[in-house]
């Protein structure tokens, strides 16, 4: 009796701590909804046809960032032309004071080093914006796609490990 009490224990132990972890993501649900609503009031009087964006400031790795962008009906942020990227740097640049953010997007090389595709569309890269001697595939590890602050939101490659901040968008 004593041992199913104390294995009784730990699953209500193991069930709180589930609780809180979902209590966060209720909080950061909460968060990114009022987000997405000051974003849509400003992209609209900024009038371009385009998505809205969703900042996340969850750190994740490439396949936890694709699952938590779909589960907000998204995608990582595809950036197709100039005028995307500008907006989108324009907007990182307004909101984002911490001079060493990154924040990935959706283009990878995995699939064939050197052949930048869009993880949605599966197409090729037609705009880029890379940094100084970017892409570099550092240490043969680099396969995702982020834009850096300390470059301007300049677009460099990073391991897709790495935690960092992401970037999803809705279409409207």
């Amino acid at each position: 009796m004593r041992s199913v009490n104390l294995e009784m224990r730990s699953v209500n132990l193991e069930m709180r701590s589930v609780n809180l972890e979902m209590k966060c993501v209720n909080l950061e649900m909460r968060s990114v909804n009022l987000e997405m609503r000051s974003l849509n009031h400003e992209m609209r009087s900024v009038n371009l046809e385009m998505r809205s964006v969703n900042l996340e400031m969850k750190c994740v790795n490439l396949e936890m960032r694709s699952l938590h962008c779909r589960a907000l009906h998204a995608a990582l942020l595809e950036i197709p032309d100039a005028e995307t990227n500008e907006f989108v740097k324009g907007h990182l640049k307004s909101r984002d004071g911490v001079t060493n953010t990154i924040y990935f997007i959706g283009a990878t090389d995995i699939a064939k080093e050197g052949n930048w595709e869009w993880n949605g569309s599966k197409t090729p890269l037609v705009f880029t914006d890379w940094g100084h001697r970017q892409p570099d595939h550092l240490n043969h590890t680099e396969n995702c796609l982020a834009l850096r602050h300390a470059e301007g939101f300049k677009w460099h490659d990073y391991p897709c490990h790495d935690h960092h901040r992401f970037i999803c968008a809705a279409e409207r």
